[in-house]
C-alpha cells in the first residue's frame, strides 16, 4: 500500500514493529561481521517509520538512528501552505520514544554564502540548536551539504555554521579540520 491514507493506525503500528524487529536483527547479523547499521527515522509524517516507539523498544542492537526531517526548521514553520514540524519536537518525540540520545543524530542542512537562509537556520538558531541537543547528550549530526546540492559552481559553507559544528564536535572529543579545495577563491 502506498497511499498512506489507506493505513489504519494499526498496520502502521504493526509495520513500524516489523520494520523495527528486522533492523534489529540485520544489525545482529552485521555485528558478528565487524559492521554497524545506521537507520534514518525520517518519516513524512505519517509513515511507519514515524513510530519511535517501534524502534526504540524493539531495535536495540541498531547503532544509530539519523533524523533528517530535523534538517532546517528550529520552530514550527508555515511555508507553501504547510505546517513543517518543529525540530525540537522531532527531537524529543524520538527521545520520548526510547531511543537512546547518544545514538540518535540529528539532519542538519548548511548554509551558503551565496544564499543565505535558504534552510530558515541562521547563527542564532543553529547555535541555539546545538546547544540544546547538546544539553540532551545526543550523540551526533549529519550534514546535508546544500552547498554542494543546491548551487553550482560548488558554494562557500557560513563560516558561522562551521563554527557551530566545530563546538559540536569539541564537544563530543572530536575537533574539525576545514580544507579549503583547489578551486575555492577564498
Amino acid at each position: 500500500v502506498t497511499d498512506k491514507d489507506k493505513w489504519s493506525a494499526s498496520k502502521m503500528a504493526a509495520a513500524a514493529v516489523d520494520f523495527a524487529q528486522y533492523s534489529n536483527e540485520l544489525a545482529t547479523a552485521l555485528h558478528a561481521r565487524g559492521r554497524r547499521l545506521g537507520l534514518d527515522l525520517s518519516g513524512d509524517q505519517g509513515s511507519p517509520i514515524d513510530n519511535f516507539e517501534a524502534f526504540g523498544t524493539h531495535a536495540p542492537a541498531v547503532d544509530f538512528f539519523t533524523m533528517m526531517s530535523t534538517y532546517h526548521y528550529f520552530d514550527s514553520v508555515e511555508k507553501d501552505g504547510k505546517t513543517h514540524y518543529d525540530d525540537r519536537l522531532m527531537v524529543t518525540r524520538a527521545l520520548a520514544g526510547g531511543i537512546p540520545a547518544a545514538k540518535l543524530a540529528c539532519g542538519i542542512s548548511s548554509e551558503t554564502v551565496k544564499f543565505p537562509n535558504k534552510t530558515v537556520w541562521n547563527a542564532s538558531t543553529f547555535g541555539a540548536f546545538e546547544a540544546w541537543i547538546s544539553g540532551l547528550g545526543v550523540g551526533g549530526l549529519d550534514v546535508w551539504r546544500t552547498d554542494i546540492d543546491t548551487t553550482w559552481p560548488v558554494d562557500h559553507t557560513e563560516p558561522w555554521f562551521l563554527a557551530v559544528l566545530d563546538k559540536f564536535m569539541a564537544a563530543g572529543g572530536m575537533h574539525a579540520t576545514v580544507h579549503k579545495a583547489d578551486d575555492d577563491t577564498e
